[in-house]
């Protein structure tokens, strides 16, 4: 009897250790391939800072040239800044010394807020379909505002030349439902769990490339789910993406009137 107990534990011990290695092994290889991936794009982005910088120093130019070499070296520093706070804010999150700074928040208004900041790096028009009769949420306003950018910033980068996105928002039971819906490419549907996952950077099923650090969607996950909170991504009409977001609403916080449906 006992050796069949043993042999039975034992079993299960061997299959958890075999499927913690091929979490392992996976880990790794995503590590890998985001440091090839990173690496890449630090070369990049410091031998456009060079270049240009070389040009400015040794060439005689023009006004209107040093205006278009000194954009491309700021295009490039702000690439370099961008992966590293990347990589730094992922490590506060998931070593834990980041402690949320909660207060009652309203977060159409932070969503808003967003928007109008991130006008200069997202093209694309952004229809508002916000409900404002939504409770306020109990959370950290700088965490959310970069869970917002984030997600917006990445559906961004997949909406064509002349598409736009919307942003809804409404209250689905005791959580506030916030959606993220662009008019870009599928993730293939076998694939869209990776997404969350660190240093992944997921194609689409069109030739197009897949962008970012890998770490943008590791990040917003990390942030709602120390909100108490849930995110996912799948498709709608013709395999479109669409971000969904839920956040629990504390007990005891009134409601806020009116109905939000603009452009931006």
């Amino acid at each position: 009897m006992n050796s069949s107990v043993d042999t039975a534990a034992d079993h299960e011990s061997l299959s958890r250790l075999v499927k913690q290695n091929a979490e392992l092994e996976k880990t790794n290889k995503r590590q890998k391939e985001f440091v090839s991936l990173v690496s890449h794009d630090f070369k990049s982005a410091l031998t456009s800072i060079v270049g240009f910088s070389d040009l400015i120093r040794g060439t005689e130019c023009s006004p209107e040239e040093i205006k278009e070499f000194a954009t491309d070296i700021y295009n490039g520093a702000q690439k370099i800044t961008h992966l590293i706070t990347d990589m730094l804010e992922l490590e506060r999150l998931e070593s834990g010394q980041l402690e949320l700074a909660l207060a009652y928040i309203n977060l159409n208004t932070l969503i808003e807020e967003t928007i109008v900041q991130e006008r200069l790096t997202i093209p694309h028009g952004i229809h508002l379909r916000l409900d404002n009769q939504l409770p306020f949420l109990n959370g950290d306003g700088d965490q959310l505002t970069r869970m917002v950018t984030n997600l917006l910033n990445k559906a961004s980068k997949y909406t064509p030349d002349g598409g736009a996105m919307v942003v809804g928002s409404e209250r689905v039971n005791d959580f506030f439902h916030l959606s993220i819906r662009d008019q870009g490419i599928d993730i293939l549907a076998n694939r869209r769990d990776e997404v969350f996952a660190q240093y992944t950077r997921v194609a689409s099923d069109t030739p197009q490339p897949p962008c970012g650090t890998g770490l943008e969607l590791s990040i917003v996950q990390k942030i709602i789910e120390m909100h108490g909170g849930n995110v996912w991504i799948e498709s709608y009409l013709r395999g479109r993406p669409i971000f969904h977001v839920m956040l629990p609403f504390p007990s005891t916080l009134p409601a806020r009137a009116g109905l939000l449906d603009s452009p931006i």
